[in-house]
């Protein structure tokens, strides 16, 4: 803002764009006029540009509050800073490796482009920084900064197989100091590629809806991914329904609709004539600590999210931590495991709820992989890690001995309720997870009920 400070009190209506203006070779600039005391001010609606000689001017129209004019026109000049006065070099980016590629484990080299500033200052120094992009505090994050040698490139080194990272590079110029970052990038280091199968059972109804999830990092993401070796290659709504919920919107992201297949994620699964479900990729780690996401919607509330084990191996629920952050990205609780959490706490609903016969159940204690589970966030920036410990073939002694107990018990209850054709899933009423997306049966009025709500069947029913 150019501020214009008058001998006394003015008469606010007499400084207008014709009486106080700012211009350059070109004209007038436009702005806004304020005024308040004795002084005036005015503020272009741009931004100025660099080495240029601009001309401010108070005309003689101008009075006080008393109806006196000044005695002529009043103006004078400035000239603003060049352009290398405060301009960083231009943002890099990344050669390589590319957004979400897969890499070999072991040693990377990151490559980012060449330097480029709109001043021609010399590149005199870069940065880079390379985290795990799902667990920020699992490992110690890379920090490195260069002053010579060839500054676009970096070799990062010890880094895990089956692990997910993100990398970001900053350049310096030798003009002001200033720091320009890339974007985050995202990479995958590998083991050997795998193939995962998994078969859905035929079914058209609500009740035949399956939770399944991944643990690998898919070559191919997308949905449409998992019906290549169907007819045609492509999702029919009129023969499958797939789709993961998001408390974001208060619905389900269904297949052909931007939906990604990721690890530590579930989704529903419903096929009329069954369908072989083939995603190939990069296996999660099961040597190191995984962490989810979950996530939430601080206006609604809403908080309901579709989870898995991120990798090949079962987890106790009990054992799975949770962990929270602010909006910096600095944790503010946690890790706590589950078993461990009070009913009534901040961060999560710590039921853990399994799609049954139907309906829900709250019971749930054990995480089976390639199977999907609900649960439900109660805050944002919220985090499940799966440790290494929680896995079941990790836990021994007493505590084993508990859970196959619990199992125990899980399986005589489900047996004795099955052969009395009466067993149901349970839920309390409007505090349970969202219904499936809807039946491929015409003839049966089977709608989602995307926002909660439990709708019991019976085993017995769907035989």
């Amino acid at each position: 803002a150019i501020s214009v400070t008058f001998s006394e009190v003015m008469d606010a209506s007499s400084i207008h764009e014709n009486t106080f203006f700012v211009s350059d070779e070109n004209g007038s600039l436009p702005g806004t006029i304020k005024y308040s005391g004795t002084t005036a001010s005015f503020t272009p609606q741009t931004l100025m540009t660099h080495s240029t000689t601009y001309t401010v001017t108070i005309r003689a129209e101008v009075t006080d509050i008393a109806g006196n004019s000044m005695e002529g026109d009043d103006s004078w000049s400035f000239t603003t800073a060049g352009a290398d006065y405060n301009n960083p070099a231009d943002t890099p980016s990344a050669v390589y490796p590319e957004d979400n590629a897969l890499v070999s484990a072991g040693t990377v080299t990151l490559q980012a482009s060449e330097f480029s500033d709109p001043e021609g200052d010399m590149h005199v120094e870069s940065r880079w920084r390379i985290k795990r992009a799902d667990c920020s505090e699992c490992d110690e994050p890379q920090e490195y900064a260069a002053t010579s040698g060839d500054l676009t490139k970096y070799s990062v080194s010890g880094l895990y197989p089956g692990v997910r990272y993100s990398w970001k590079v900053g350049y310096k110029d030798a003009g002001n100091g200033n720091i320009s970052w890339s974007e985050a990038y995202f990479f995958t280091t590998n083991v050997s590629e795998i193939s995962a199968t998994m078969r859905i059972e035929p079914g058209i109804t609500v009740a035949d809806y399956r939770m399944m999830s991944f643990f690998l990092y898919p070559n191919n993401p997308s949905c449409d991914g998992l019906f290549e070796h169907e007819a045609g290659g492509k999702y029919d709504r009129k023969n499958f329904r797939v789709g993961t919920y998001s408390p974001e919107t208060g619905d389900y992201i269904e297949c052909g609709a931007n939906m990604v297949i990721e690890p530590g994620r579930s989704y529903w699964f419903l096929a009329r004539n069954g369908l072989n479900i083939t995603a190939n990729g990069m296996p999660v780690s099961i040597y190191h600590d995984i962490d989810v996401s979950l996530r939430y919607n601080p206006a609604s509330g809403n908080g309901w999210n579709m989870i898995a084990s991120p990798n090949n191996a079962d987890y106790f629920w009990d054992d799975v931590q949770v962990i929270a952050y602010n909006d910096a990205g600095n944790t503010i609780f946690g890790p706590v495991a589950v078993a461990d959490l009070p009913d009534s706490n901040p961060y999560i609903d710590t039921r853990l709820w399994r799609w049954e016969n139907g309906g829900y159940a709250s019971d749930t204690f054990l995480i089976e992989k390639t199977k999907g589970y609900w649960v439900k966030a109660t805050a944002g920036n919220v985090s499940l890690r799966f440790p290494m410990r929680a896995q079941t073939t990790a836990v021994a002694g007493n505590r084993k001995s508990d859970y196959l107990f619990k199992i125990g018990k899980n399986w005589i209850t489900s047996l004795i309720s099955n052969l009395n054709f009466s067993r149901q899933a349970i839920a309390d009423a409007g505090d349970s997870p969202p219904m499936p997306m809807g039946s491929l049966n015409a003839g049966v009025s089977e709608k989602s009920d995307a926002g909660g709500g439990f709708r019991p069947y019976s085993d017995f029913s769907n035989r």
